[in-house]
């Protein structure tokens, strides 16, 4: 029997970026999913994340990144992000803005498979233009 993954979610939980966004909200759908289980909510901050090296298979952004300003700090985002990804582990950063700058970090810090697709309908997602970057850290990482 498969045992099923664990998801960490992180926010800063700024409603400028999101409209009704909160901990006591994405909690409660949370559990409203019954996925308490199997789930683990934070207030973190992507340019810092409290984990250790090599701790998750997979990281995602999604719509989120575009948000840090300055470029420095998206770019510690991106580092980051792959810094807590397990040798063999998959990023995926969905977003409307920067993408060719995470591209380029990415391909410096060694990434392999990056990949840019447009998303949605016509690379349309809620009327934005939308890319999804995948990338994978070599497994001899």
């Amino acid at each position: 029997m498969q045992r099923p993954g664990k998801i960490t979610g992180i926010d800063i939980w700024n409603k400028q970026d999101q409209a009704n966004n909160s901990f006591e909200s994405t909690e409660k759908v949370i559990n409203e999913q019954h996925l308490t289980a199997v789930s683990e909510l934070l207030t973190a901050d992507m340019t810092k994340l409290p984990f250790a090296n090599n701790s998750f298979d997979y990281v995602v952004a999604s719509l989120s990144i575009h948000n840090v300003k300055p470029a420095f700090k998206r770019q510690t985002a991106i580092h980051e992000a792959y810094r807590v990804l397990k040798a063999g582990g998959k990023l995926a950063v969905i977003d409307i803005e920067h993408v060719g700058e995470y591209q380029k970090v990415l391909t410096k810090l060694g990434a392999e498979k990056i990949v840019v697709r447009n998303s949605g309908i016509n690379g349309m997602y809620a009327c934005l233009a939308t890319k999804v970057l995948t990338a994978s850290k070599p497994h001899h990482f």
